[in-house]
C-alpha cells in the first residue's frame, strides 16, 4: 500500500496542475465561462489587453481531478488552446489572441539500479503563449 502511495505522490507533484501561467499587463475583470472566450489570430479594432498566458499539453491534473493526456500533433494543440482559453476566462478576458505555439521536447534519464539499464526518454509536448483581452 505505501509503494501504491508514493507511486501517486510522485505522479500528483511531478505533474502537478494544469502547466498555466500568466502576466497581468492590464486590468482583472470578473470571471466569465470559458465558452464565451473567443479565439483570434489578430487584435480587433477596439480591445484591451488584461494578461500574457502560457501554457503547455503536458499531462497534468486539472482542480477536479480530470486526467489530460494528448497524443496526437492535433490533440495536443487543441489541448493548448483549451487550457489558455480557461486561464483568460479565469482573468475575465473574452478573447485570447494567439501569439505563437510552437514544438518542445524535454529528455529526462532514469535508471534501473537491479537491472543496471539506463533508458534515455523524451516527451515532445506543445507550448501556446497568447494575449488575454477585453474585446469592447
Amino acid at each position: 500500500m505505501k509503494k501504491i502511495l508514493t507511486i501517486f505522490l510522485v505522479f500528483i507533484i511531478g505533474y502537478g496542475c494544469v502547466p498555466s501561467s500568466h502576466l497581468i499587463v492590464g486590468k482583472l475583470r470578473t470571471p466569465i465561462n470559458p465558452s464565451e472566450v473567443i479565439v483570434l489570430l489578430d487584435f480587433p479594432e477596439k480591445y484591451e489587453k488584461i494578461a500574457l498566458i502560457e501554457t503547455t499539453s503536458q499531462p497534468a491534473i486539472s482542480k477536479n481531478f480530470n486526467f489530460s493526456f494528448a497524443f496526437t500533433e492535433q490533440q495536443k494543440l487543441d489541448l493548448v488552446i483549451t487550457r489558455l482559453i480557461d486561464e483568460a476566462a479565469k482573468l475575465g478576458a473574452n478573447g485570447i489572441v494567439i501569439n505563437k505555439t510552437e514544438n518542445q521536447t524535454d529528455y529526462s534519464v532514469s535508471i534501473n539500479y537491479k537491472k543496471g539499464k539506463t533508458r534515455l526518454s523524451q516527451e515532445k509536448y506543445k507550448i501556446g503563449v497568447a494575449t488575454a483581452i477585453y474585446i469592447l
